[in-house]
């Protein structure tokens, strides 16, 4: 499997699970991971991607490089 897809398919269920929590009313069933924690994993996780996709594809061209 490639890179880019298994972080999608993390992405996915971090997804599922914030809209799982969100119905839930805030209760969520992983105790050991707190809904921040899952929020801030999404985001990790898509930092991550932007990462594999610009591997692949380039940075955009009008993209500020330092």
């Amino acid at each position: 499997v490639e890179p880019w897809r298994g972080v999608l398919v993390r992405l996915t269920d971090k997804l599922s699970r914030i809209q799982s929590i969100v119905e839930a009313g805030g209760e969520s069933r992983v105790t050991s991971e707190t809904t921040w924690d899952t929020l801030a994993d999404a985001v990790n996780y898509i930092c991550i991607l932007g990462g594999l996709v610009a591997e692949i594809i380039g940075l955009p061209e009008d993209l500020p490089r330092t």
